[in-house]
């Protein structure tokens, strides 16, 4: 089954979120892997129960295929009977009643927030949230190339230089934006040198594991442009970047190129296609990498054709995870890797 933004728009309408399940389906050429797992859909439009910190729901990646890792790049707190999946920090009854406090501006540091780098928030592993300052980390990349009204999205952000994956990592953070706050970060670009107020934590409810900065109706946040700035992709490989671990606890969503790959289109430029060494590697050697235009203008590639084999020189993007919301028979939660570029002069075709 494959599915169009048209399809997941209907999907969303015709069910909640965490309560529609569809077949996902992974492909890897040459060779044969096939994975099932369960997913809401919802396209782009990132629809939250009352955007509450409770249960905040981002379906917020271009619709996928039934092949490749076809899932959508998602940040789904589910609902916990104590804490509502609410950043930690406050119950249920609190969620229902709290109304916010005053958005910030982030023209300074707001009121309560402590000032951090994003290398000390993977050194801290904050929990519960706590409300934090960065200053000066520069964009790398926004779901769909910008935050829109109404849609969550997601923006990363990296600090420092470096030159190797090692030296990058833990060096990168992304900011999970629910959709009732979205409009407030609308304007932020790839290449903004930016200050942020968000709520810092690693996200462990659900086999979920993601550290992140957040922000949406009750916990409140900003992020201003002060100026540009360049973040240089590091050389890596689809081996170093073939594990779970190597997105949640080893590196992080840090700027990275990867070189002699190979991939092949799915009927839809919509939708993610799985990468592999053109080279050839063992089977079983590390999780699928797939590319995916989740960063791309309209979450389309451009120039390729459907359906059809490239072998590329590089490939540039922000490395990723989508964990589809729900899992199959109550077990934990599918996670795929992806490479975000955000435009396509970082998708070199030989």
């Amino acid at each position: 089954m494959r599915r169009t933004r048209a399809d997941r728009c209907e999907l969303q309408a015709a069910c909640p979120p965490r309560l529609c399940y569809e077949l996902l389906v992974r492909s890897y050429l040459p060779l044969a892997l096939l994975f099932l797992t369960s997913a809401c859909g919802g396209g782009s439009t990132g629809v939250t129960a009352d955007d509450s910190g409770a249960g905040d729901s981002a379906q917020d990646a271009p619709p996928d295929t039934a092949t490749a890792d076809s899932g959508v790049d998602t940040f789904v707190p589910p609902v916990d009977a104590d804490d509502a999946g609410d950043l930690g920090v406050a119950d249920a009854a609190d969620v229902a009643t709290d109304t916010g406090p005053s958005w910030p501006s982030c023209d300074s540091k707001p009121d309560g927030a402590t000032a951090s780098t994003i290398a000390a928030i993977w050194a801290a592993e904050p929990k519960p949230a706590k409300f934090t300052w960065v200053s000066g980390a520069v964009v790398t990349a926004v779901s769909y190339g910008g935050c829109a009204a109404d849609k969550a999205c997601q923006i990363f952000i990296q600090e420092g230089s470096a030159t190797t994956l090692a030296d990058a990592a833990k060096k990168a953070i992304k900011i999970f934006v629910s959709a009732k706050a979205a409009s407030r970060f609308a304007g932020i670009a790839a290449g903004d040198r930016v200050d942020v107020a968000a709520y810092a934590w690693r996200y462990d409810v659900g086999g979920q594991n993601e550290l992140l900065l957040q922000v949406n109706d009750v916990y409140r946040g900003c992020a201003k442009k002060t100026g540009t700035g360049t973040i240089t992709p590091v050389p890596a490989t689809l081996a170093e970047l073939g594990s779970v671990a190597a997105y949640e606890t080893q590196y992080g969503p840090v700027l990275v190129k990867v070189s002699n790959v190979s991939g092949k289109t799915e009927t839809s430029l919509m939708s993610t296609f799985a990468l592999w060494p053109t080279a050839g590697f063992d089977a079983g050697s590390s999780a699928i990498v797939s590319l995916s235009p989740y960063a791309l203008p309209s979450g389309t590639f451009t120039g390729l054709s459907t359906s059809l084999r490239y072998d590329f020189l590089s490939v540039t993007g922000v490395f990723g995870m989508f964990i589809p919301s729900g899992a199959v028979d109550g077990g934990p939660p599918s996670k795929y890797l992806e490479i975000y570029p955000r435009s396509m002069s970082e998708v070199v075709i030989k």
